[in-house]
């Protein structure tokens, strides 16, 4: 089977948004508050 990378995309996108609905329907999902994301990549104001 051949797709181009438009449906590659859009394939990816929708297992990233199974993955996160089933980790959310099994009490597994585990998020980052925004500040602290920032925090991890640097990007907190002086």
């Amino acid at each position: 089977m051949i797709i181009n990378a438009q449906e590659l995309a859009d394939l990816e996108d929708d297992l990233a948004v199974a993955q996160y609905r089933a980790e959310q329907a099994e009490g597994t999902l585990r998020t980052v508050p925004n500040r602290e994301v920032r925090q991890r990549l640097g990007l907190t104001e002086a």
